[in-house]
């Protein structure tokens, strides 16, 4: 099997403008995807950050109203349990025992129940003295710590409270209540502090040499914010001032100091990125907190993409919709096209039936409407030329059929010339005569063209036979300058003129009847005006007659519209004829216009070469 027509076939159709048109535009529709993807993600990007900026804002002014509230009351329970009188008689009360102590125990002991009652994200309140000295209180248990051998908090929780110098309220987060244990002996029943280890926050205040401390639940804090950094794509922190983390859903985290702490604080604004994660932050000046959020905008972004995908192969698909309907409307667009081609190759080879369809009122329609106008012209050309043909034939036929030998004629007229002789009748073998010499030439020459010369020459002679025949004495003046002798003119051009002035001008007046001839050389070309003194034209007339020469047309009743055409036949319409009043007011004057020719190539074709 051959399938190089089958490749062709295919080169071909994919060169075609449909199949270019739908090239360019898939390009271009998929150039378009390409862009708005990129813009689009990049957009995106930039929307996911400003909306979760905005979002969690929105969440951290709800989140700090919660944590304030809860750090002014640690504060107020701390201060107001630091400047009661009971604290201060623990404070400056030796290690002997005496009624004041006592009381002073009681009323620590009694306040801190009531204060944990009301607040039960209390977990115990410590006091540590400077004498070693201790005083813990839970949600159920008192206990005194006289000396250093009872049970006391692991020592680096003691070196890290007892280490605070600083007068105000700080905290320390990464603790449990495993670090805080009770004295109570191994084998009691009682309450040794060991709750299974839950997360705690120590709130830890100087009065003087002392330290107070609170310790709080961590969920307490995390209370505030739980509820908004709920899944494994956020975080949230709670920092202190120095960027060490309170807390957290991230255990393992708190205690630490927060790694991008420092950029933080050197941000222009509350928001920064860094990798795949936004942090968004707040700080609270007043209780010097700041709280944190970490947003890892990947995970927006992927479902954005994933979004994507499927938007893009919905758009795919309305693509390959889109072009199959393109490839419908271009093929009925550019079917006129295909017919245009068709059509031009028939009328490449003489067929101008093959028409373009016409529908709408596009470009594409206007050029089938002017298509088909063309085809319709060039029919009505061919068929001109198929008839002047035809009637070229024809008339070659009857020139055939009637061509005689110009021998025979010419003998058989001065036979009759001696017989007019004999006969005794000179008008007879005059006219005889002058007829012979008048129609010579044309047996002489195959020429459709004489110069001016013989054309004056062959009047002449048809004057004198006209003379004869109406037996008139119509006198011929001639004023012929030498330089127009020479220049060639249609043969027996004049010679219709001549006969007009007998058989119209001078019907009545025969005998006084003159025709003048003259010829002038102009710019234009060689000007002919022949002029008599007759009867002439009324001027209805006269003004129609022009009207018909000026036109070109053809009046069978008026003999110089046949010259008038062979003039324009041979040169174009800016020669002819046109007629006019004798300069005498007498008569009428025809002005014959040809051009100036000198010289003849082609004796049936002339060739203009002016010599002007």
């Amino acid at each position: 099997m051959n399938l190089k027509p089958a490749l062709r076939k295919i080169l071909d159709r994919s060169r075609s403008i449909r199949m270019q048109s739908l090239f360019y535009f898939l390009v271009g529709m998929c150039l378009t995807l390409i862009v708005s993807y990129v813009f689009s993600y990049f957009y995106m990007y930039s929307a996911v950050e400003s909306l979760n900026e905005d979002s969690i804002q929105s969440d951290f002014a709800q989140i700090d109203l919660g944590l304030d509230y809860l750090y002014t009351n640690i504060d107020r329970q701390i201060k107001l349990t630091a400047t009661a009188d009971f604290t201060k008689v623990l404070l400056t009360h030796d290690k002997s025992i005496d009624v004041n102590l006592i009381v002073a125990v009681n009323e620590f002991r009694n306040s801190v129940f009531t204060m944990i009652r009301n607040f039960p994200y209390i977990h115990s309140i410590y006091l540590y003295l400077p004498d070693g000295r201790t005083y813990c209180i839970t949600q159920s248990n008192a206990r005194f710590l006289f000396d250093d051998k009872e049970p006391k908090p692991s020592d680096e929780i003691q070196q890290r409270v007892l280490s605070y110098s600083s007068y105000g309220i700080d905290y320390i987060g990464g603790l449990t209540t495993a670090d805080y244990p009770l004295p109570y002996p191994p084998d009691s029943k009682q309450d040794s502090g060991q709750d299974g280890g839950q997360d705690i926050v120590s709130a830890v205040y100087r009065i003087n040499e002392a330290r107070l401390v609170m310790n709080i639940y961590s969920s307490q804090f995390e209370s505030c914010y739980s509820g908004i950094a709920s899944d494994e794509n956020s975080r949230i922190y709670l920092l202190k001032a120095d960027g060490e983390i309170l807390s957290s859903l991230d255990k393992e985290q708190v205690g630490a100091q927060y790694s991008y702490y420092p950029l933080i604080q050197s941000a222009d604004t509350g928001s920064i990125m860094i990798d795949d994660r936004q942090i968004i932050s707040k700080t609270n000046p007043k209780q010097g907190y700041t709280i944190v959020f970490e947003v890892f905008s990947s995970v927006f972004i992927n479902k954005f993409i994933s979004q994507e995908r499927n938007m893009l192969i919905i758009v795919g698909i309305g693509l390959l919709v889109t072009c199959f309907v393109f490839s419908l409307w271009m093929k009925k667009a550019l079917s006129p096209l295909h017919y245009f081609v068709q059509s031009m190759d028939l009328a490449g080879q003489g067929h101008y039936d093959k028409k373009l369809p016409q529908e709408g009122n596009h470009e594409i329609a206007v050029l089938a409407a002017n298509y088909n106008k063309m085809l319709d012209n060039l029919q009505i050309l061919t068929r001109n030329k198929e008839l002047a043909e035809q009637e070229k034939i024809e008339s070659e036929l009857a020139i055939l059929r009637y061509q005689m030998n110009p021998h025979f004629l010419y003998n058989t007229l001065n036979n009759i010339r001696w017989m007019a002789i004999i006969a005794g009748n000179e008008d007879v073998s005059n006219s005889i005569k002058l007829l012979a010499e008048f129609i010579a030439p044309m047996f002489k020459e195959n020429s459709s063209f004489y110069s001016l010369g013989e054309e004056i020459r062959s009047i002449e002679l048809y004057t004198q036979i006209m003379n004869i025949r109406f037996g008139g004495g119509v006198r011929v003046q001639y004023d012929i300058p030498a330089d127009t002798e020479q220049l060639f003119v249609p043969r027996f051009i004049l010679q219709p003129f001549i006969e007009n002035c007998f058989t119209h001008a001078f019907v009545k007046n025969a005998n006084e009847g003159v025709i003048l001839v003259r010829s002038r050389r102009t710019e234009p070309g060689l000007v002919v005006r022949i002029e008599d003194n007759g009867t002439g034209m009324e001027m209805a007339e006269l003004d129609r007659l022009n009207d018909i020469l000026a036109a070109g047309e053809v009046d069978k009743g008026i003999g110089l519209t046949n010259s008038n055409l062979r003039i324009r036949l041979y040169y174009g319409k800016s020669y002819g004829i046109r007629a006019a009043v004798a300069d005498s007011g007498a008569g009428l004057a025809v002005t014959c216009l040809f051009p100036a020719i000198i010289k003849l190539d082609n004796p049936s074709s002339p060739e203009e070469e002016n010599d002007r």
